[in-house]
């Protein structure tokens, strides 16, 4: 792709322009309701309705859930399914992962 980007490199000004399809009607579902339930139609899982953002919880908000869910439980599935090659000497994040990662 030309200037060296991929098609995963999104930039930040396009979050909001592609935040802006959750509202089309051809993705969302025609169920009455009022309040009108937070449900749409689309192929994509987290990214359709994030904008492909990766981001974590913060350590205080795990650390207010049930046993077995506070930072230090859950940090090492973080390291074992990130691969972030921004953050090589990091314990915080891991570069082996299969998940890939990064800044844009």
């Amino acid at each position: 792709v030309a200037g060296g980007m991929t098609i995963f490199d999104v930039p930040l000004g396009w979050v909001q322009v592609l935040s802006d399809y959750r509202y089309s009607k051809q993705f969302q579902w025609t169920i009455p309701a009022d309040p009108p339930p937070a449900i749409a139609r689309g192929i994509g899982g987290c990214g359709i309705h994030n904008a492909m953002l990766y981001m974590r919880g913060r350590p205080g908000d795990f650390d207010t859930w049930g046993a077995g869910w506070a930072w230090d439980d859950v940090l090492p599935f973080y390291l074992k399914s990130e691969r972030n090659a921004d953050y090589v000497n990091s314990s915080y994040h891991s570069t082996r992962g299969q998940l890939h990662v990064g800044q844009s």
